[in-house]
């Protein structure tokens, strides 16, 4: 049987050192890295913000 073999810190390895190939200095990498764990909220259109406004408004009177 073939034994298993947890390869995920050759992949961050391989990720940091292509980062830094490409010119990517420490912080630009764990601000990028930030980004994928702490998603920026999205923009909300006019309708969904006047629609919240309505329900929050209406539910509070």
């Amino acid at each position: 049987m073939a034994k298993v073999r947890d390869r995920m810190e050759d992949f961050k390895d391989s990720i940091h050192r292509a980062a830094l190939s490409l010119g990517y200095d420490e912080s630009k990498m764990a601000a990028i890295l930030a980004c994928f764990i702490m998603h920026k909220p999205r923009q909300r259109s006019s309708f969904t913000k006047a629609a919240l406004k309505t329900v929050l408004k209406n539910g509070k009177g």
